[in-house]
């Protein structure tokens, strides 16, 4: 586009675009503009994905109480095996 409109307006000099629609997109053009002015919204997108990556790895990571539980049902096994062959 030659000229430095926003969506909004072009939206809004539309005859075929419903209210609800012309609201709509002038509100998320008012955020994205709001978005990307402040430093504050990128601080907050970056400690979001951090959030998130730390939930991730922490739900993917078994709890030491399954690790205990699974070591001693190992032993028992192959001390089950031991007595076995003898």
């Amino acid at each position: 586009m030659a000229s430095e409109a926003t969506t909004c307006e072009i939206i809004s000099a539309s005859e075929r675009a419903s209210e609800w629609k012309k609201s709509f997109v002038c509100v998320n053009d008012s955020l994205h503009e709001a978005m990307t002015e402040s430093p504050l919204a990128i601080f907050i997108y970056v400690i979001v994905v951090f959030l998130i990556m730390f939930l991730v790895q922490r739900a993917s990571r078994p709890s030491p109480n399954t690790l205990k539980k699974t070591k001693t049902k190992i032993r028992y096994k192959q001390q089950e095996k031991q007595k076995k062959k003898r």
